[in-house]
């Protein structure tokens, strides 16, 4: 194996230029340690990178139940009503060991506002509504995109249009009119 390796770098170990790197200590010193910095960079991205989820599951004594990222969005929705100067149009969970984090993205009215204490509140009650509807404590960080502000009581159906990440050929899952809406059916657009 060592002289196919040898054979296989022969013509690039024949340049002259990689010569000269190879005859300088100093030089070989400084690729080496550009190398290990880069596979150091790789395995710590490796280790300790967010994994993006559709579902957490949550374990009982009964046995344990997957709870899906519209399910859980729902209930942010329910549950931050009351926060009338937000219009919350997509989450997604990342996994980071035994926490999942939480990014909400929104839509902020323009003419409400915000309050200085907005994020301690949505946290608050996303915290309080994931125990008790779901039975979830292992929640991490809370974080709130605004994407954008507009005035919310006249641009309703934009902040609707935004939720629907489905092609234009597909209806979204909340707005199915048929009987069978909570079936899966697969379509092929032509």
């Amino acid at each position: 194996m060592k002289e196919t390796l040898l054979q296989w770098l022969a013509p690039v170990l024949e340049n002259r230029y990689i010569q000269t790197v190879i005859q300088d200590d100093f030089l070989c010193g400084v690729i080496a340690g550009i190398l290990l910095m880069i596979l150091l960079r790789i395995l710590i991205w490796i280790i300790f990178r967010r994994r993006s989820c559709q579902a957490i599951n949550v374990a009982n004594e009964f046995g344990t139940v997957a709870i899906g990222t519209n399910a859980i969005f729902s209930v942010i929705k329910h549950s931050c009503a009351s926060v009338k100067c937000l219009a919350f149009s997509k989450l997604e969970i990342f996994r980071k060991k035994d926490n999942y984090d939480f990014h909400l993205r929104a839509v902020m009215d323009a003419e409400q506002g915000a309050d200085a204490k907005l994020m301690e509140t949505i946290s608050l009650i996303i915290r309080k509504e994931m125990t008790a509807v779901f039975g979830m404590d292992n929640i991490g960080k809370i974080k709130l995109f605004i994407s954008s502000c507009k005035n919310l009581a006249d641009d309703e159906d934009s902040v609707e249009e935004e939720e629907n990440d489905f092609p234009d050929f597909i209806d979204s899952p909340g707005k199915s009119e048929s009987a069978d809406s909570g079936r899966m059916v697969s379509l092929r657009h032509k």
